[in-house]
């Protein structure tokens, strides 16, 4: 999906938020990188303690059992993670709150929705802008049950 004023306005709320709630600062990255933002140590403002991807939605957190994002998104995040011992998360403002979940969150054994993979079909999924418009996508996605993930 491309970055609008919009989301970018939503997605700076937020970041002010997370970096007062976690006593980080918070340092966009630059656009295109495969993450949205740097945070930074509290004792050390220029050294980088974990990655996050913020987004922002229009529905309560517990509107659907599971948060879809794309497959590619979280691999490259837990890559750059991994890569510098870093944490990471995805951090998400619903309507009734936001929540986090770290990339290092185990499984639970006992949710029968399960962290799986699916397909995102944007042609079903999304209706098309306006007449004769057609928009094809299929993307592999990483479906999140929403119990893993946490009140910030």
């Amino acid at each position: 999906m491309n970055e609008t004023t919009e989301t970018l306005e939503h997605e700076a709320a937020l970041a002010r938020d997370l970096g007062k709630q976690w006593e980080c600062r918070v340092v966009k990255m630059r656009q295109f990188y495969p993450v949205d933002y740097a945070l930074m140590m509290p004792l050390d403002k220029d050294r980088v303690g974990a990655l996050a991807e913020l987004k922002c939605r229009t529905c309560q957190h517990d509107t659907y059992d599971t948060y879809m994002i794309s497959l590619r998104k979280v691999v490259e995040i837990r890559a750059l993670c991994a890569e510098q011992r870093l944490g990471g998360f995805i951090v998400v403002r619903f309507t009734d709150g936001d929540y986090y979940w770290s990339l290092r969150s185990p499984r639970k054994a006992n949710d029968p929705a399960g962290r799986h993979v699916g397909v995102f079909d944007r042609q079903r999924d999304v209706p098309p802008k306006g007449p004769g418009s057609v928009r094809y996508e299929m993307e592999p996605v990483l479906h999140i049950p929403m119990a893993e993930f946490n009140l910030l």
